[in-house]
């Protein structure tokens, strides 16, 4: 166990802090003095709309000295024995809303408390656009009930109403085709993916479909590595530190490949039809770590990885849950550089991962449940995501399907300032997700920026340069 640091720190400072930890270019020492966003024992109230990193507390009664904020700072909360999510709440129209974890809802400190060593958990599953069972079946519907109300407005979502049942159309910017799913959920990209898993040679020629990534998680062909630390173990702790890391794999990885016919340079054949029986990666397994993810410069302890570039110093844990605000062009990258299925590199704005921690009883193993994922996808860099695959203009008609979703359906901005007036300049972003306990492996080198349209690795997909029709 490790003794944490207890200093005198002012609990304002401690807030303000946290408000600008989405620059990344902060740290914080726990401080089980300070209490932060002192002076309020909650949050406003259920009956705000819940921005990003604005408006007020989703949930509570006010503080008595706890004033909102401009950044949703309204004293913080100490939970006690709840372990349910706290951010869902009512919006002004009287809708339920999935809400967003925001500032103020930082639990209290506690003093003399110890902290656990690092935590690391790798993805197991990853979930944008299917029905949530073993096989992920593709559903034109699923993305509706993933995600978050990233923007606090509720656009056209269909279950939310007014008068004469005409649906609520809020805007956060000026969009064309604005849609939020279920609750005001915002994750166009999942839209996107319905609509790309729907296409039977996009899912064949380059696997960008649910199914298709998470055979690769189970096989251990690549994941994400989260590591936490900091963490005192209890349902609230007010400072932990995450840092999420890239995974090219594990150092062996376990079972067949997933494309039946593939090599590791090749996505030939169909996926295994059973791929969701294999058993998953054992707990003692190791995971290599991409270099490129490492926070140039940063050092670390023997037996622990340095710092990442996607971190957060000031992330918190509340009612079991786990909250993390990612810096700007944040990497999430299912590195596909030694499987059959390439995978795909997420660059995310305003991202947050919320997610339960949990430790079994039986075995003392940690994972992360329940969790989601949340952020905007800048639009040239969504596109030169798919550029990577070898998805480009060789593709014709679904490139240009491609090109105009992302321009038409852009529903909010990249930076967190609500205007109206503004045209969206980002795509939205929703992920359902899971992570069980793993082992970090070697840091291994990468390409890296990845190669845009290089050859697809599927070999009857149409060549760069292929001609299209008018």
């Amino acid at each position: 166990m490790q003794s944490r640091t207890t200093e005198g720190a002012l609990a304002i400072f401690a807030t303000l802090l946290f408000a600008a930890s989405c620059s990344g270019k902060l740290a914080l020492e726990k401080d089980k003095d300070a209490q932060a966003g002192a002076g309020g024992s909650s949050g406003n109230g259920q009956g705000g709309s819940a921005g990003y990193d604005g408006g007020a507390g989703s949930s509570g009664t006010a503080g008595s000295a706890g004033t909102a904020g401009s950044a949703g700072t309204a004293g913080s909360a100490d939970s006690g024995s709840s372990s349910e999510p706290w951010w869902p709440h009512v919006n002004s129209h009287g809708c339920d809303t999935t809400g967003v974890p925001v500032s103020g809802d930082r639990p209290a400190a506690h003093l003399d408390e110890d902290s656990l060593p690092p935590i690391y958990l790798a993805l197991s599953k990853f979930r944008t656009s299917s029905e949530d069972n073993a096989q992920l079946t593709p559903n034109s519907d699923a993305w509706r009930d993933i995600g978050l109300d990233v923007d606090g407005t509720c656009t056209r979502s269909p279950t939310c109403s007014g008068q004469n049942a005409q649906l609520i159309d809020e805007r956060s910017c000026q969009a064309t085709r604005p849609s939020d799913g279920n609750q005001c959920r915002d994750n166009q990209f999942g839209q996107l993916m319905r609509i790309m898993s729907a296409s039977v040679n996009v899912v064949r020629h380059f696997g960008i479909q649910d199914a298709d990534w998470n055979c690769e998680l189970r096989r251990g062909g690549f994941s994400v590595i989260f590591k936490i630390s900091g963490y005192n173990g209890q349902s609230n702790d007010p400072f932990v530190g995450v840092d999420v890391y890239s995974s090219p794999g594990m150092v062996a990885p376990s079972g067949a490949l997933c494309r039946s016919n593939g090599s590791l340079a090749s996505i030939e054949g169909p996926l295994a039809p059973d791929w969701y029986t294999a058993p998953p990666p054992a707990v003692s397994a190791r995971w290599k770590i991409a270099r490129s993810s490492l926070k140039p410069g940063a050092s670390s302890e023997p037996d622990d990885l340095p710092e990442a570039k996607a971190s957060d110093r000031l992330a918190y844990v509340r009612n079991g849950y786990l909250v993390m605000r990612f810096p700007p062009q944040a990497e999430f990258w299912l590195n596909g550089v030694g499987t059959p299925v390439p995978g795909f590199r997420f660059v995310l704005d305003r991202a947050i991962l919320v997610g339960k921690l949990s430790r079994s009883e039986a075995n003392g193993e940690w994972s992360l449940s329940d969790g989601t994922m949340t952020g905007v996808m800048q639009l040239g860099l969504l596109l030169a995501s798919f550029r990577e695959l070898g998805f480009c203009e060789n593709m014709c008609g679904a490139f240009a399907t491609l090109s105009s979703f992302s321009n038409g359906n852009a529903d909010l901005l990249l930076s967190d300032n609500a205007a109206s007036s503004v045209a969206c300049d980002g795509l939205s972003f929703g992920a359902a997700l899971e992570a069980r306990q793993a082992l970090p492996g070697d840091v291994v080198d990468v390409a890296w920026p990845p190669i845009l349209c290089p050859e697809p690795r599927h070999s009857e997909a149409p060549r760069q340069g292929t001609s299209c029709p008018d």
